[in-house]
């Protein structure tokens, strides 16, 4: 999507750093969400929940093997928790009217 990831350098650097689990999850979590994206909004909900397990899975994973499991908790899942359901909600909303609006398009 061009946003700036690897910006100020990448490669195996960003990968064993403390974001890299989370790095590493994100194709998982992508096709999870993605394979609910044309069953309705019940698949598509469950899709999008999976793929946010998926990233803190493998985040808090990572952050407990270079750091510990609670501190993994306190930094990689508290902050940042709320905010991503109410975006998953958010994805739900706008993805179910675009759906509708794409077979209205198409005849699909």
């Amino acid at each position: 999507m061009g946003l700036p990831i690897f910006v100020a350098g990448g490669g195996m650097a960003y990968l064993l750093g403390p974001t890299g689990g989370y790095l590493l999850a994100y194709p998982l979590a992508a096709w999870l969400a993605g394979t609910g994206a044309r069953q309705g909004a019940g698949r598509m909900l469950a899709g999008l929940l999976a793929g946010l397990v998926a990233i803190y899975a493998g985040g808090l994973a990572w952050l407990s093997i270079v750091g510990t499991a609670i501190h993994g908790r306190r930094v990689g899942l508290r902050p940042f928790l709320l905010a991503d359901l109410v975006k998953a909600f958010v994805v739900l909303l706008v993805g179910q009217r675009l759906r509708e609006r794409a077979a209205h398009l198409f005849g699909g």
